[in-house]
């Protein structure tokens, strides 16, 4: 087939989740079939020897504030409006002609899907953007709450949209396929298809004795994304100074980019340590002795929760983020909800750590054999039809 991804973002570098995807999915394709990512220009140049064909469109997107206006007063969601790209749209429309396949990343390029055809338009919704919403709406500020849940409401009716006007929708977890489901008839349904992330096994884990000294909770992602700054500063306030009390050697740290500035002084102030642009968060979590992922908002499958299971580290983390995985995972997990919870957990595997990385290694498997690139690539051929 002639396959077409359309992206969102320029997928170099590759910072959030839907670029891993991007690349992900054509790399799974290009083996058996003709791809084209098509994408507006970024910061970086692609690389040079690449099995698929690159399509650059113009960056011509409102400025944001004019975007977010529009959006407000067209009745759109926000995130659908923040990505409009004229160029983008010129672009889709001179290469639909021909295509088998055209993959429209996330649904906030859903106003590209009106020049598709339907029996070519697949959705890969990544994750239900309504879902994260409606969860940002419980937790954010009083005064941005009101304006999350009506966000939410209109990604959900954007979602349903979408589904219907597509031959299929894929989603990487279970939990979003299922939350999108509950507003579909039995038939639109049934064309929503869970389709992982793919993860290579990557280096080894650590052997031999388990290390001795300092021993690290080590927390990534993007620090300035709303679900990792209310979760890292709730750890920090709520959970850390107890640990760090009972276990005085212990560090905490915050790896990742674009730390905001409230959570920056927040975690100072609780004498953990940040660590922006680490050069490699492999080393990092070779190191650290518990990998720490404390979310209450987002949605699909948290990537640093994935990326510290495929390394092999023990991993705490709450419902809401190991909900993004299968039950195979989460049997190598501890799940804690409450601080009460979470303290004990830490300390317990603090305590032990012989135990805390025998339940990793029983994850890293089942995290291993779920998004392992076959399995995933059989799964996506299938969907696509």
């Amino acid at each position: 087939m002639n396959i077409l991804i359309v992206a969102p973002s320029w997928p170099w570098p590759v910072r959030k989740g839907y670029q891993s995807r991007a690349l992900g999915l054509a790399s799974l394709l290009t083996p058996e079939h003709a791809v084209t990512l098509l994408a507006h220009a970024g910061e970086a140049a692609a690389p040079r020897e690449l099995p698929f064909t690159v399509e650059v469109a113009r960056a011509t997107g409102r400025p944001r504030l004019s975007a977010l206006a529009s959006g407000v007063l067209g009745g759109r969601p926000l995130q659908q409006a923040l990505f409009e790209n004229r160029d983008l749209e010129r672009q889709l429309r001179r290469l639909v002609p021909g295509l088998d396949r055209v993959v429209l990343l996330t649904s906030r390029l859903s106003s590209l899907a009106e020049h598709v055809p339907r029996e070519a338009l697949v959705v890969d919704l990544v994750d239900s953007l309504a879902l994260n919403f409606e969860r940002r709406a419980l937790f954010d500020r009083l005064p941005l709450r009101p304006l999350w849940r009506l966000e939410a409401r209109r990604l959900r009716a954007d979602e349903r949209r979408l589904v219907a006007q597509s031959r299929v929708a894929l989603l990487v977890a279970e939990r979003d396929r299922d939350h999108l489901a509950r507003d579909l008839s039995p038939e639109l349904a049934r064309r929503l298809a869970v389709v992982p992330l793919v993860l290579g096994a990557g280096p080894p884990p650590p052997t031999g004795g388990v290390a001795t000294g300092s021993p690290e909770l080590l927390l990534t992602g993007n620090l300035g994304y709303f679900p990792t700054v209310h979760g890292a500063l709730w750890l920090v306030e709520k959970v850390w100074p107890s640990v760090r009390a009972s276990h005085p050697r212990a560090r905490l740290i915050l790896a990742g980019s674009r730390p905001a500035s409230r959570l920056a002084r927040r975690a100072i102030a609780s004498g953990a340590e940040l660590s922006i642009e680490p050069p490699s968060f492999a080393a990092d979590f070779a190191r650290a002795a518990i990998a720490v992922v404390p979310l209450f908002a987002g949605s699909g499958s948290p990537m640093k929760l994935l990326e510290a299971i495929v390394a092999g580290t023990p991993v705490v983390a709450t419902p809401a983020a190991a909900n993004g995985t299968v039950p195979a995972i989460q049997r190598g997990l501890t799940i804690a909800e409450s601080a009460g919870e979470w303290i004990s957990a830490l300390e317990v595997s603090l305590d032990d750590p012989q135990a805390a990385r025998r339940r990793a290694t029983i994850a890293r498997a089942a995290a291993l054999q779920h998004h392992a690139a076959p399995r995933v690539r059989e799964l996506l051929l299938s969907a696509l039809g």
